[in-house]
């Protein structure tokens, strides 16, 4: 049976501190701490999901049988390279069939932001990944998949992962969100995927900087 209170506080948690980090955008948007304050906001968000997840523990049915940790590193690695490679050619799609900019406008902001403010990478690179992959993988895929059947979740629990990231490269979250999704199905490790997901926005931090 499903614990409630898990798949409630973790979404929930998640909403606030979005909400907490929309209000602190507003209220003091002409600080020279405004992205300090941020990134407090999002990491006392994420360690708050982790430690909820952890008072309110819950294994659904993917995580009640964990791939053994050598498999897990292999899909670690695999979803790391696809994660590369999906984006790379989502942007190339985009970019010369739909005539979408080569780059996304939000990502490029974020690592503006963290240039000028370079604590700002812990939200990046810590933070989002941990409150996305708990609330779009664990909760709303992995949860939602006890009660039906397993296509319904993963797909929607991409669209809302691709509307959360709302910058009109709707394919590049889309294949982030299903590639995810499959490391996480594949391994029943949450680390995992938020591995997957940390060490992607990682590569990107990085190579930005050298350019």
């Amino acid at each position: 049976m499903v614990n409630s209170k898990n798949a409630l506080a973790l979404v929930l948690t998640y909403f606030l501190t979005l909400n907490f980090a929309n209000l602190a955008s507003y209220w003091w948007a002409k600080s020279p701490y405004i992205y300090l304050f941020l990134t407090i906001i999002n990491l006392l968000g994420a360690g708050l999901m982790l430690g909820l997840n952890h008072r309110y523990p819950y294994h659904n049915q993917f995580e009640r049988r964990p791939a053994p940790w050598s498999v897990s590193l292999l899909y670690l690695g695999l979803g790391l390279l696809g994660l590369f490679i999906s984006q790379k050619l989502a942007l190339g799609f985009e970019s010369y069939v739909l005539h979408l900019p080569s780059a996304s406008a939000n990502t490029q902001s974020l690592l503006t932001i963290t240039k000028s403010y370079p604590y700002y990478a812990l939200t990046l690179v810590l933070a989002a990944p941990l409150m996305e992959e708990l609330v779009f993988r664990k909760v709303l895929f992995g949860t939602v998949s006890d009660f039906t059947n397993k296509l319904y979740p993963l797909l929607g629990s991409t669209f809302l992962f691709v509307l959360a990231h709302n910058d009109g490269h709707f394919l590049v979250y889309a294949f982030m969100g299903l590639i995810l999704s499959g490391v996480y199905y594949k391994t029943g490790r949450i680390s995992i995927s938020v591995g997957c997901h940390l060490g992607m926005n990682l590569l990107i931090l990085l190579l930005s900087q050298t350019i």
